[in-house]
């Protein structure tokens, strides 16, 4: 009669009971890694400023790997990380890469006549908002019917023209980009001059003497002492005051024009 020996089968009865706990283990430990990893990437999409980095946890270790144009967001990302129930230690491992804008540039005027247009370039693609201001009005893109653009190159058409004066016309690009707003002012405020000029004062040709014949030498007045260049324009040829015969002044306003004279 053989003799029943519980002992024997001691190890084989190990074997069953622990394989099954071993792999319940192994699974257990794989939702878990799952759940952490997920409320993780949870809590990093609230917010521009974290939505773009990545969780790799291992264990209890969390990876973050990424790229970020924001030199802040890094630390933000590993404050909630690991601040996530079930990760022990962060190694972070993302990227910051800055973005860079090129200044918007405006275009100077000095103009004679009421100005209704002012133009300049900006980074249009990489920057999202333009923001041109002419002395105290404000005008962005987009948002304003009078700011526009085409292949870098903004056009403000004023629904006003300016009337005579100096004004101070900035410019500033902008995007905002991982919950940072990058920002590149022009280089300097341009001035623009507006000088519109009294009609009184344009030049006046004189009334031709009586019994004169063509050509004859035209006389009249122009405002000398506010104007820098003076010049006359007969058969295509000009004559700049100063610059040879033809046209002269006698220093006081009043011009005479013989180009047969020479």
């Amino acid at each position: 009669m053989r003799k029943c020996r519980p002992s024997k089968w001691l190890p084989w009865g190990a074997i069953g009971v622990g394989f099954p706990l071993l792999c319940a283990a192994l699974i257990s430990d794989r939702y878990l890694e799952s759940d952490v990893t997920g409320r993780a990437q949870q809590a990093l999409a609230g917010s521009d400023l974290t939505k773009w980095a990545n969780v790799d946890l291992n264990g209890r270790i969390a990876t973050i790997t990424g790229k970020t144009t924001n030199a802040v967001a890094p630390d933000e990302v590993v404050k909630l990380v690991a601040g996530t129930y079930g990760v022990r230690q962060v190694i972070n491992k993302s990227v910051v890469e800055p973005l860079m804008l090129v200044a918007p540039t405006i275009e100077a005027i000095s103009a004679a006549a009421p100005v209704a247009e002012i133009k300049g370039t900006w980074p249009e693609g990489a920057a999202t908002t333009l923001s041109v201001k002419v002395g105290d009005s404000a005008y962005t893109l987009p948002g304003s019917p009078e700011l526009t653009s085409s292949a870098g190159n903004w056009l403000l058409k004023l629904a006003t023209p300016l009337p005579e004066g100096s004004y101070d016309v900035s410019a500033s690009a902008s995007v905002d980009s991982d919950g940072a707003t990058v920002l590149k002012d022009a280089d300097a405020p341009v001035k623009v001059v507006v000088d519109i000029p009294d009609p009184a004062a344009a030049p006046a040709v004189a009334a031709a003497p009586a019994g004169a014949v063509w050509p004859y030498a035209l006389t009249g007045t122009f405002p000398e002492a506010s104007v820098s260049r003076f010049a006359a324009t007969v058969e295509g040829k000009e004559y700049v005051l100063g610059q040879g015969p033809g046209l002269s002044s006698d220093g006081q306003g009043n011009f005479t024009f013989a180009p047969q004279q020479e």
